[in-house]
């Protein structure tokens, strides 16, 4: 790895036809690598067919790149598409997010799911949904650090049984809306459990200081930009 790659931008494009087969194999062995997937599992099937997934008519298949070296890829799948499990209308999901061997840790995840909530921003969807098997401490831990807060009523079960728990986030948000920080910039996951028990205290989309009025039982925070929120 050329030791520039450290300060080097992450771009964000559609896959190419003739990456299709290279494409396959690396999001095939990020999941066994990551101990995601056993090497015997049938879902590997499932990653290294592109094609099919890059045929269907709603989703995208983005890659990203490090000048020019592909070093990741997701799935981007709104409401009405065949690759959706838990979309509701309104929604969209991102499926098969994987970043290749020797790139971890340098934000590509980040840079993909990022790309698909642009997406969603410009087709006016309100939601991302991302579904992570149990034992995927890096998924759930990427989720929390981007704001994503579970909901275990979507959770679902495969075939064979697997537990897949379910996230969501705003597609407008960018502001944690209890620090006020970036999605980003920290783990969120003590704001995620604190936002259980309190209102929010900024606005997600502007990081205004919410108006909050609180009585028994209920509260209601309100942005002058963008609106309330209750609790009721």
């Amino acid at each position: 790895m050329n030791p520039d790659q450290a300060s080097a931008a992450v771009a964000i494009r559609k896959i190419r036809t003739e990456e299709f087969a290279i494409i396959g194999q690396a999001t095939a062995a990020a999941f066994v690598r990551g101990g995601i997937s056993a090497p015997d599992d049938d879902y590997l099937n499932k990653l290294r067919d592109v094609k099919k997934r890059a045929d269907d008519p709603l989703s995208q298949v983005l890659v990203a790149t490090i000048d020019d070296e592909l070093v990741g890829t997701v799935t981007y799948c709104p409401f009405g598409s065949d690759l959706t499990q838990v979309c509701r209308d309104g929604d969209f999901e991102f499926r098969m997010l994987a970043t290749f061997d020797g790139f971890e840790g340098r934000g590509i995840a980040t840079a993909l799911i990022d790309a698909c909530i642009e997406i969603a921003r410009e087709q006016e969807l309100l939601f991302a949904l991302a579904c992570v098997v149990t034992w995927n401490a890096g998924g759930h831990g990427l989720y929390q650090r981007l704001g994503f807060q579970r909901v275990p009523e979507l959770d679902w079960h495969t075939s064979d049984n697997t537990l897949l728990q379910t996230y969501t986030r705003s597609v407008m948000a960018v502001y944690c809306p209890r620090c006020g920080k970036t999605f980003d910039e920290s783990n969120h996951k003590a704001c995620t459990v604190a936002l259980g028990l309190e209102p929010p205290r900024y606005c997600s989309v502007c990081r205004r200081r919410m108006v909050v009025q609180v009585v028994p039982a209920r509260w209601r925070a309100r942005c002058i930009e963008h609106g309330e929120l209750t609790n009721v």
